[in-house]
């Protein structure tokens, strides 16, 4: 027959366990989302240069045309509003 003493010490290392395998995947599932926030920031990180290099290569383009444009003679006026209006300006 089970005492007083050796039911209460039963209950109370079933609530222990209980509460061990609570904190144990509380902490896994923590540690989950830790890595999901990191490599989604890894990604935002990995989007931003490439938007970076996208808007570089843009520039390099824009200042290329320029040049192209520029190095004609006696561009007057009129003909950079009609490159202008053309989108190639």
């Amino acid at each position: 027959m089970i005492t007083k003493a050796k039911m209460i010490d039963l209950v109370l290392r079933f609530i222990l366990l209980v509460v061990g395998i609570c904190l144990f995947f509380w902490w896994s599932n923590r540690q989950v989302e830790k890595r999901v926030a990191a490599e989604c920031s890894l990604k935002a990180a990995k989007k931003e240069i490439v938007i970076i290099e996208q808007e570089k290569k843009e520039v390099e383009d824009v200042a290329h045309k320029k040049a192209v444009i520029h190095a004609k003679p006696n561009a007057n006026r009129d003909g950079l509003l009609k490159l202008m209006r053309a989108g190639q300006l």
